[in-house]
């Protein structure tokens, strides 16, 4: 449930969501820092203890973050035209990582976060 909050919260969702997104943190491990922080906070502090709370707060303030593909390299973003690409134009290395095995899924070379 979210709970009103004033400008400083706000201000205080979003630094620490900016920190998440930065350092690119896996959900799990941010979930556990705002409950360590709900923890050392005063009872009756207002910072959310769940990924997906701390996401509505940056929706009412207008703002989201995304998650694009990279080169990692660098040399091209997978985003507008170049989406659905499934190599490097100019390498024409794969945007996945290769298969170890048959269990192993495989996943992203690379990608970037930022908030808009």
């Amino acid at each position: 449930m979210l709970v009103q909050l004033s400008s400083q919260g706000y201000q205080q969702v979003l630094r620490v969501m900016n920190l998440k997104v930065t350092n690119g943190w896996t959900d799990k491990s941010f979930v556990e820092l705002l409950v360590l922080l709900n923890e050392m906070l005063p009872d009756r502090n207002t910072l959310p203890t769940r990924n997906y709370d701390a996401k509505k707060i940056l929706c009412l303030m207008g703002m989201e973050y995304k998650r694009i593909h990279a080169f990692p390299n660098d040399c091209i973003l997978y985003r507008k035209e170049f989406e659905g690409l499934k190599k490097c134009l100019k390498y024409g290395l794969s945007r996945y990582k290769e298969k170890i095995n048959s269990e192993d899924k495989g996943g992203l070379e690379k990608y970037i976060q930022f908030f808009f």
